[in-house]
């Protein structure tokens, strides 16, 4: 982990700059480009666009901010520095402080990462008058990430169509700050009234060694994708017990292993499909299919199409 780039940023002085800041940063693994705005007093948005395999942080900052993340595409791993890590995927929305001041790497699996930050510094922000106008408890914020300072949640619909707005008018080039601000507004509104109770609280983090024992079983399912191992097997395996391996391996990557492994399966064929001139019979057996018909039927029902004809 000695080569990843360190990136190190005066939070503090960023809020305060008038007009934001833009920072590219570069490694052997590739680049990232991170671009700021300052909203409001108290209140920042930032564009993470990341083609690089990881950022060390040594980020220094005298406030007590709330950082909220919405990933958009791909997926980043926060290592702490107790030994902990948090895992976020494209969908999810992890609301922290941890993340700021706790935080010691950020590895993007894929090399590829583009999410949207909302840093929240509630005390001045509570004196803007347009937030005394919408009458919001942004203290119900830090009540949401109670005892451990991290929670992930899989966000709603509401949530990513806000989100959507947001990156179209930053795509669009034309950044109109009071459309921002009225935006981020409806994403608080929604993200306080929203009942998480009744949604999907994926994890707050697990232990850095869980995620890297969880990371490496997925791996080994990709791998040799043409056996079906049990959880008996991958426990063993593993030395981890069956019913830790189910509750972690979800929390990781939000789905089961039989959910992951037919993911995989599938993915396979397409790759084999689209470069190879295979058979469908042969794909099928490649990909751990004994049945042809059983793996069009499992085909078919992922990707609407039947494989004879995905690359027609």
């Amino acid at each position: 982990m000695d080569n990843y780039y360190d990136f190190s940023l005066d939070i503090t002085n960023g809020l305060n700059n008038k007009d934001g800041f833009f920072y590219k940063v570069i490694d052997e693994s590739g680049e990232g480009n991170i671009e700021t705005y300052n909203i409001v007093e108290g209140l920042s948005l930032t564009f993470n666009d990341m083609n690089m395999s990881a950022l060390r942080n040594n980020i220094q900052t005298e406030n007590d901010l709330i950082e909220i993340n919405y990933s958009m595409i791909g997926s980043g791993e926060y290592f702490f520095k107790k030994g902990e890590a948090s895992k976020v995927s494209s969908g999810d929305i992890a609301i922290s402080k941890r993340m700021i001041k706790d935080n010691k790497l950020c590895v993007f699996p894929i090399k590829h990462y583009y999410g949207i930050s909302v840093f929240l510094d509630i005390e001045k922000l509570l004196k803007n008058e347009m937030i005394k106008y919408f009458d919001m408890d942004l203290y119900k914020i830090e009540e949401m990430i109670k005892p451990e300072g991290v929670k992930v949640y899989k966000s709603n619909e509401k949530i990513k169509h806000v989100f959507e707005e947001i990156y179209n008018i930053k795509k669009s080039g034309k950044i109109n700050k009071n459309f921002m601000m009225l935006k981020i507004l409806e994403f608080l509104m929604i993200l306080i009234d929203t009942n998480w109770n009744q949604e999907v609280l994926k994890f707050s983090y697990i232990r850095e060694n869980d995620l890297n024992k969880i990371k490496k079983i997925a791996e080994f399912i990709a791998d040799d994708i043409e056996t079906h191992y049990t959880l008996d097997e991958l426990s063993t395996i593993f030395d981890i017990s069956v019913s830790s391996l189910k509750i972690k391996f979800k929390e990781v990557y939000g789905k089961s292993i039989y959910s992951y492994s037919k993911e995989m399966r599938i993915e396979k064929a397409k790759e084999l499909l689209i470069k190879t001139d295979y058979s469908v019979t042969n794909i099928a057996s490649m990909v751990g299919y004994s049945n042809p018909s059983k793996f069009t039927e499992a085909f078919k029902k992922e990707l609407g199409v039947i494989p004879s004809k995905y690359c027609i």
